[in-house]
């Protein structure tokens, strides 16, 4: 049987080909005739910035420490003898006197009758020693007799003078005029010697105390007044004490002010203002004017063509808003005044100045 083969089948590879190196084709045409794309760069707008000129000048730095005040003068009160308390006679607020007795322990009726019993024999030897010296002139006595009993007489008066310091032990006296702050025993409580049972404070004036560097003790002289700010409420205050050498552990200095203000208590925060050693003809820049990166110090100068520039710079230490600008700049030098974070080298800017 033969078979007979359609022309479409036989026309169907060809007509393949004839679509893919169609296809090619056109690829290679659009590859060909691409249009080039061009770009266009949208011009930066300047941004306008404060800029300040770098100045010298001379001022009178001043540095600001903080501290809490504190009675300028207290005590803790101790019995120098054991004992149980017999008598409180003050509570924390009370008011009391210079040489005022505020404690008494039991044993001050046991010492008080042996320090009466040591002053009557006192006063019956020093009888005995008048009617021995008496004798003596009429050479009814050797003098070795009278020899020992004014011995005996210093004996007893010793004896005497050690009653009285006992008895005086037995109760526990206010050192100074002013309050009771603490009272840490109560009637019937054993007490030990040095055991602090009484708080004593004095607060007609109060002291600041503060650490300062060493830098702030050059300036200071006692007696100088102190500006003080308590609580929003400024008052003077008078250097009393500070101290010269600095602490071996912190470097710093202790400094003491005094303050008598009716509007203080003690315990309150205040900060006083103390003054620095007068600079004078000193480049000086806005605090917000540097920029820190990575541990160094950078300003962003303005030049002719109106574009920044960033520099090193080197500083001493902060006063207050502004450094001490010790290298890296220039009287006359312009340069960016705050703001300074978003900036970048080569940046063009229009200037407003702030002076």
């Amino acid at each position: 049987m033969a078979y007979k083969v359609s022309k479409l089948s036989s026309n169907k590879p060809l007509a393949s080909l004839a679509i893919l190196a169609l296809l090619l084709f056109f690829a290679v045409l659009l590859f060909i005739i691409e249009p080039t794309t061009e770009e266009k760069l949208e011009k930066r707008t300047p941004l306008a910035v404060n800029v300040t000129d770098v100045k010298y000048k001379t001022f009178m730095p001043t540095a600001t420490y903080m501290g809490r005040l504190k009675p300028f003068m207290s005590a803790q009160l101790k019995f120098e003898i054991s004992g149980r308390l017999k008598k409180k006679m003050v509570e924390p607020g009370s008011f009391v006197k210079s040489g005022e007795v505020l404690l008494v322990l039991d044993e001050h009726d046991l010492y008080k009758k042996l320090f009466n019993i040591a002053h009557e024999n006192l006063e019956l030897q020093k009888r005995e020693v008048d009617r021995v010296e008496e004798l003596g002139k009429e050479s009814l006595l050797s003098k070795s007799q009278l020899d020992n009993t004014k011995q005996k007489l210093l004996e007893i008066a010793s004896t005497v003078h050690k009653a009285k310091r006992d008895l005086e032990r037995t109760q526990l006296k206010s050192r100074f005029q002013g309050y009771v702050n603490e009272v840490f025993v109560e009637v019937g409580d054993t007490i030990s010697p040095n055991e602090v049972v009484v708080t004593l404070v004095d607060t007609t004036k109060l002291d600041l105390y503060l650490e300062v560097r060493g830098n702030v003790i050059d300036n200071l002289q006692l007696g100088q007044e102190i500006p003080i700010d308590i609580n929003g409420s400024f008052e003077k205050g008078a250097l009393i004490a500070f101290q010269t050498d600095p602490d071996i552990k912190t470097f710093t200095h202790a400094v003491r002010v005094r303050v008598a203000s009716k509007n203080a208590r003690s315990g309150m925060i205040a900060t006083a203002t103390l003054p620095l050693k007068k600079l004078t003809d000193v480049l000086t820049i806005p605090v917000t004017s540097v920029l820190i990166d990575e541990g160094k110090k950078y300003v962003f100068l303005v030049n002719e063509s109106q574009r920044l520039l960033r520099r090193e710079i080197q500083t001493e230490m902060r006063y207050e808003n502004i450094f001490v600008v010790l290298s890296g700049l220039s009287a006359g030098d312009k340069i960016i005044a705050k703001d300074v974070a978003a900036l970048s080298t080569d940046q063009e800017v229009i200037p407003v100045d702030t002076q």
